[in-house]
């Protein structure tokens, strides 16, 4: 099952890509921590800090890139794909995975994150049981792993926090920043791969019934699941298109969805298309404005309800043609 992404860095600004791999990293102990199991209302949760991994690899010496790339691959991210997959290809594409060029900001931020991770803990333990108020899931593991220091602009624009639902394997992977992470948005993201992980659990795509609608609209589900959590919360993707741009969006989506799903419109939607005039994370702002209009809508909906609902339906209720017939 594809997994789903929590803002997987757009606009990635790789910062000193050409670091010396030699150079020399200050060797600093971090505390070992633990894994922590608890149970909310039935359900199991495991909170699993990846952070040997990564302390193995930024303690070894690379005369190359490719040795360093491969070195990565080896010591960090087939060992996570073992976990989540159990097979070693599960993760790729993934910026966020990329082997780190800048050592020694990587080895501040392990330092400083386990450091946090007491703290870090608490606020999923917090996210999770407000999540499980609102929607019953199953069990759950969630890997906390370092951010990957190359990519400034997404760790600022996330506000230190992305991660991903790994489909229906149960196991969600939540990537951040020790140094830019607040509550808000820590809740939010988990909260959010939370919902996808209910979600995707359920059969959604039974059948495999993919269209680019019901991937716009699982995202605007979460998005709407981590609002109705927590009303004050903000960010960016959430911001409406304007009339014109939404009706430009809108018309691709129509058309794209009568056919078979193809990762490459997502991604289109996804990075945004300067050639199309799609801002970058159209789909999730599309996705939330057709939710917010069905809530508004029908506020007796109930969580559950409106999770489940099949696309076709919320299309019709929403009346998100009328949203997006331009200026």
């Amino acid at each position: 099952m594809k997994r789903i992404s929590f803002m997987l860095m757009l606009i990635l600004v790789l910062a000193g890509c050409s670091k010396n791999t030699e150079e020399v990293i200050e060797k600093e102990s971090f505390s070992e921590q633990a894994a922590n199991t608890f149970i909310i209302n039935e359900q199991n949760f495991e909170v699993i800090p990846f952070f040997n991994e990564y302390t193995n690899f930024t303690n070894g010496e690379y005369l190359d890139e490719d040795e360093r790339i491969k070195s990565f691959s080896d010591i960090v991210v087939k060992p996570l794909s073992e976990e989540i997959y159990g097979n070693s290809y599960g993760l790729y594409n993934d910026p966020q995975l990329s082997a780190p060029t800048n050592l020694q900001k990587l080895q501040d931020s392990l330092i400083e994150l386990s450091g946090e991770y007491p703290a870090i803990k608490s606020i999923i333990e917090s996210g999770l049981s407000d999540a499980v108020s609102m929607l019953k899931g199953e069990d759950y593991k969630l890997y906390i792993v370092p951010f990957n220091p190359d990519y400034i602009y997404g760790s600022q624009a996330t506000k230190g926090v992305s991660g991903f639902a790994a489909g229906e394997t149960g196991s969600i992977v939540l990537f951040i920043d020790p140094f830019n992470y607040t509550e808000e948005s820590l809740k939010a993201a988990v909260v959010h791969e939370y919902h996808h992980s209910v979600l995707l659990a359920s059969g959604f795509f039974q059948g495999n019934k993919q269209t680019l609608l019901d991937w716009i609209l699982i995202e605007g589900k979460a998005e709407a699941f981590a609002k109705t959590l927590y009303p004050q919360y903000e960010s960016y993707w959430l911001e409406p298109l304007n009339p014109d741009t939404g009706a430009k969006v809108w018309s691709f989506i129509e058309e794209k969805s009568k056919k078979l799903f193809r990762d490459e419109d997502l991604e289109t939607l996804y990075l945004g298309s300067t050639e199309r005039g799609f801002p970058e994370l159209s789909h999730y702002r599309i996705g939330y404005q057709i939710m917010e209009n069905l809530l508004a809508n029908f506020p007796e909906l109930g969580v559950e309800e409106w999770t489940y609902m099949d696309s076709e339906e919320i299309l019709k209720k929403s009346k998100a043609e009328s949203l997006f017939e331009g200026g």
